[in-house]
C-alpha cells in the first residue's frame, strides 16, 4: 500500500505516555501497525489516546472522525479509501455531503466504513433540474423498471444552479425506494419516494 490517506499520533493511557507517543501512518500493514503499537506501548488498540495529525483524503476533515477512536476501525477506513477509484470517490464525497447534512460531530467509524462500500452505487447526476429529468435519469438508469410505479412522489427542497454536481443516495426497501439527492452544498436538493405495485 503505497498511498498514505491518515497519520496518527498514538500513545498509551499513562500519566507519562507521552513519552513513547509514536507517528503511525495509515494504511499501515499487519508490521507496521504493531509495530507502532509497541513502540508507543499501547497494549489494546481500540482504547488508546490517538489524534489525526495529518489527513491527505480531501473528503474528509478531522471533526468528521474525531480522537482517541479505535486504531483498527480507523486503519479499515483508510484501507477502504485508498482502494477507491476516481468515480467513487466522487460518489463518497455525496454521501459525505449527505451524512455531514445529517449529523453533527463525529460520524462513527464504522458508518464511515460503510460509506466507502457503497460509494459505488452513487450517480452522479450534473445535469437534473426539474422532475421530467429526474424521472428520465431513473429510468434510463435502470432504478425505474417498466413496471410503472403505483406512487412517485417528488420533493424539489431548493433550486439547484447550472452546472452543480448533484449527488443521487438510494435506499431500496421492500416495494419502495427512497432517493435523496444533494447538491454541492450540504442540504438535499431533491427528495423523491417511489413505490410499486
Amino acid at each position: 500500500m503505497t498511498e498514505r490517506i491518515f497519520e496518527v499520533e498514538i500513545s498509551n493511557k499513562t500519566s507519562k505516555g507521552y513519552e513513547t507517543a509514536t507517528a503511525l501512518e495509515m494504511p499501515a500493514t499487519w508490521a507496521e501497525f504493531h509495530d507502532a503499537l509497541e513502540k508507543a506501548r499501547i497494549k489494546d488498540a481500540r482504547d488508546c489516546h490517538n489524534e489525526l495529525t495529518k489527513i491527505e483524503y480531501p473528503g474528509i476533515q478531522r471533526g468528521m472522525i474525531g480522537d482517541n477512536v479505535n486504531l483498527y476501525e480507523l486503519n479499515l477506513l483508510a484501507q477502504r479509501l485508498a482502494m477507491l477509484s476516481e468515480d467513487d470517490r466522487m460518489g463518497l464525497d455525496g454521501l459525505l455531503q449527505i451524512e455531514g447534512g445529517r449529523q453533527i460531530g463525529p460520524i462513527p467509524l464504522p458508518r464511515l466504513i460503510n460509506l466507502t462500500y457503497n460509494a459505488d452505487i452513487c450517480l452522479l447526476a450534473p445535469h437534473v433540474f426539474n422532475n421530467q429529468q429526474l424521472g428520465a435519469l431513473l429510468y434510463e438508469s435502470g432504478m425505474l423498471t417498466q413496471e410503472a410505479p403505483v406512487r412517485l412522489d417528488i420533493h424539489f427542497l431548493k433550486e439547484c444552479r447550472f452546472g452543480q454536481m448533484l449527488t443521487v443516495g438510494c435506499e431500496q426497501r421492500e416495494r419502495s425506494a427512497l432517493f435523496e439527492i444533494s447538491g454541492d452544498g450540504a442540504a438535499a436538493a431533491v427528495r423523491a419516494s417511489i413505490e410499486w405495485k
